[in-house]
């Protein structure tokens, strides 16, 4: 008989999760982990890290804040905010989704409390850019950026309302198309009508994986 115990005990801001096999098994697996940076990034309104991002070279952490949104880079040593505060004139108390793609880091915006429409910014290592203006008007007015990923050189974004209602829309640096939503090949909502979003995106094999939320028949990829 094996029986498995979990601990998890905490020492001088360090964390220790051990995972034992008892009655002889000969496993024993630890695992060592350190806070890589100070509470809130300094702040008590940075109440989540909401997205992670990571290259070769840096870091990339967005966070919920009930004033807005914030992003930080991450090189190994040192933190640096890279944005706070409104981005344009949208206010955005999430930064739910990031990608880096073309050489610059971009992010997905939430427009509920301005109820501006989603958008995706740009960082060029010096100033943000609007990049999806050209989009307003050409699908449902959805609130949320959820997801961005890059699949074969170009930028896929979920935009979604969150209660029940999404498109896929793709980005090639200069323009954008509409994947799945009203008037694509793909029908709306992947043809069912309890389709609620694209909530995950990923990559595998050269293939574009979208994991889709469904409460009637269940989860589905």
């Amino acid at each position: 008989m094996v029986d498995l115990g979990m601990a998890l005990f905490s020492q001088k801001s360090c964390f220790f999760v051990c995972a034992i096999v008892l009655f002889g098994a000969p496993a024993l697996h630890a695992f060592y982990f350190i806070r890589a940076n100070s509470d809130g990034f300094g702040s008590r309104d940075n109440i989540a890290v909401s997205c992670l991002r990571a290259t070769d070279r840096m870091l990339y952490a967005g966070t919920s804040n009930r004033a807005s949104g914030e992003v930080w880079a991450y090189d190994g040593s040192d933190w640096t905010c890279m944005h706070q505060g409104k981005v344009g004139r949208t206010l955005s108390t999430a930064i739910n989704s990031m990608a880096c793609f073309k050489g610059r880091l971009h992010v997905g915006l939430w427009g509920f409390n301005t109820g501006d429409p989603w958008e995706v910014w740009c960082y060029d290592g010096t100033t943000w850019r609007l990049t999806n203006a050209d989009t307003r008007g050409r699908g449902k007015t959805l609130l949320m950026c959820c997801a961005l990923t890059v699949f074969n050189d170009r930028l896929y974004v979920v935009a979604t309302d969150a209660f029940g209602d999404f498109e896929l829309w793709s980005f090639d640096g200069e323009g954008w198309q509409k994947i799945i939503g009203q008037g694509c090949a793909t029908p709306d909502k992947l043809g069912h009508a309890a389709n609620k979003v694209i909530n995950a995106m990923a990559v595998y094999r050269d293939r574009l994986y979208l994991g889709v939320a469904n409460q009637k028949i269940g989860y589905q990829v």
